[in-house]
This record gives structure tokens, sequence and C-alpha cells, in this order.
């Protein structure tokens, strides 16, 4: 299996040669794939940066999920009012929906915070942080909205 191309280069000539390659073919030199281990980086794996913003994500992700769990759990009619959560968890979110789901949103907003780090586009360069602190903040904002409702019912033992 071939390594994965990342990008090309032409084969090494001599220096006294080239004049005769050229002028014998007259045609550009074949290119030869670089593999994408001389690149310096792989496109899967995380730097430091992104990983400490996946986890300050994480831990934003799993209080707003420990405090929906607990208020869901003390509240019998209460229902998960977010309507992207709703869409995404349900009405009664469960350990195993909050998990994959937070999972994935936190895997994903990580990689696109390194690769828009890496981007040859400045612009782009400047606004990768704002993704993973938006949806830190939103998980932060929804976490405390849940420790401020009141439990009116008691729940079913």
């Amino acid at each position: 299996m071939a390594p994965p191309v990342a990008e090309t280069r032409a084969p090494d000539i001599p220096p006294s040669e080239v004049p005769l390659v050229a002028a014998r073919f007259a045609v550009a030199a074949p290119l030869i794939p670089v593999p994408a281990k001389e690149m310096g980086w792989r496109r899967f794996s995380f730097d430091r940066a992104a990983i400490s913003i996946g986890l300050v994500q994480g831990a934003s992700e799993l209080y707003d999920g420990v405090t929906t769990k607990y208020f869901l759990h003390h509240c019998s009619e209460c229902l998960e009012a977010d309507p992207v959560s709703h869409f995404l968890l349900g009405s009664r979110p469960t350990w195993a929906r909050m998990i994959t789901v937070g999972s994935i949103e936190g895997f994903a907003t990580t990689y696109l915070h390194q690769y828009m780090r890496r981007s040859s586009h400045k612009m782009v360069r400047r606004c990768a942080p704002i993704t993973p602190l938006v949806l830190t903040g939103i998980h932060l904002i929804e976490g405390s909205r849940n420790l401020s409702l009141k439990n009116n019912t008691p729940a079913p033992r």
C-alpha cells in the first residue's frame, strides 16, 4: 500500500545532467509523491492547543450533562427545553445519548479548530477559536441555567 500523498516534487537529477534531460525530452520532469510524514504533521492527530481546547469544551459539556440529568431526575414533569438538545437528545436525555452526541461534537469541533488554525488564509486562522469558545460558552450557560430552575413537583420514588 502506498503512503498517503501530501504533495509532489520533481525527482533528484544531478545538476550536470539537467540540460541533457531537458533537451532530450523537452517535457516537465515527472512528479514523485511525498509521504505525509515528511510534511511535519498528520491529518488526524491533534496538537497541544487543540487538545487543551477540546478538554475545556468536554468539561463544559460534562457540566451541562450532569446538571441536566440532575434536574430531570429530580423533577418528574420536566423536559429538555433547549431546542437543539431536544432535537438531538430527545425530551428526556439519557447518559448514552448525551455521551455519544457530546463526544461527536467535541471531536468535530476540535478537528475543525485545528484544521482552521493550519489554514493558509489569515482570516480563517483568526476565526479558528470562535467555534469551540462559542460552544463552550453555550454549554456553560445551559448548565448554569439548569441550576437556577425550580423543582415544583417531587420525583416519583
